[in-house]
């Protein structure tokens, strides 16, 4: 029996929505110093996902799954990690911090976070590729 994939999850310090997406955009570009999600600020531009951090997830073997605040808390209730953060979650588990909110505030390009990701999944024993 082949088993799942396991699933990268990417939780930004956002919440879903147009409204929401819209304010973070004009936060981001107006006073950046003062938009709260470190992981937004490395992966994404004004709105949409930088081309260099799309390619990298691409290239990962795992399933991958992207989620606003909101929408983790409604799917883990339960989980008390401070956001924004990246887990990892095998079937039939609660996800796992693979790295945590304080690690992404030390990250300013997409080099060091894909760094970050690629030695944390190695650590934890999910292959990279």
């Amino acid at each position: 029996m082949v088993s799942a994939r396991p699933e990268l999850i990417m939780v930004y310090n956002a919440d879903s929505g147009i409204l929401s997406t819209l304010l973070d955009a004009v936060q981001k570009v107006v006073t950046p110093s003062s938009y709260d999600c470190p992981l937004c600020k490395v992966t994404h531009g004004a709105v949409t996902m930088r081309w260099e951090w799309r390619q990298f997830l691409g290239s990962l073997p795992l399933a991958k799954t992207t989620l606003h605040r909101d929408e983790f808390v409604r799917l883990y209730p339960g989980s008390s990690a401070q956001l924004p953060a990246i887990f990892v979650r095998e079937e039939g588990r609660l996800p796992v911090v693979l790295v945590d909110r304080n690690q992404l505030k030390n990250i300013d390009e997409i080099e060091g976070l894909k760094t970050v990701v690629e030695g944390a999944l190695i650590k934890h024993h999910w292959q990279t590729g």
